[in-house]
């Protein structure tokens, strides 16, 4: 992270000042320019687009544990609260389940009217119904 802040913002000031202000040397950051990306760094990005791709697949109605069985049918060694964290990270939300609402309260004591048009809606003129 702290290398990283450095390079972005390596055009505005000098590698010299933002080195002191974050405590490391120049020679360190040169280092993790050249430096190659670790396997775990490769594992990270490749588990960051599957899961990405399987959100995008299932139309981003899967939340973290069904997207993590389904990592596990594809055979990633992986756990849920990575899994949990990356998602998170990357704004990757699962749609909610609406609750149930009723809309009809049939137990109720009130009068009930007779259906008087019997779905029957056409008027030949107005005020007819």
């Amino acid at each position: 992270m702290k290398y990283q802040f450095i390079e972005d913002h390596s055009h505005s000031y000098g590698v010299a000042l933002l080195c002191a202000a974050r405590l490391v040397s120049r020679s360190a950051y040169y280092h993790w320019r050249k430096r190659k990306p670790s396997l775990r760094d490769i594992w990270c990005l490749d588990l960051v687009a599957t899961i990405t791709k399987v959100f995008e697949d299932l139309k981003g109605r899967y939340g973290t544990p069904r997207i993590y069985k389904e990592l596990k049918k594809l055979e990633y060694k992986v756990s849920l609260n990575t899994v949990a964290k990356i998602m998170s990270k990357h704004n990757l939300v699962g749609m909610k389940r609406k609750r149930f609402k009723r809309t009809i309260n049939s137990d109720h004591d009130l009068k009930i009217y007779p259906n008087l048009l019997q779905q029957n809606f056409k008027a030949a003129q107005k005020n007819e119904l």
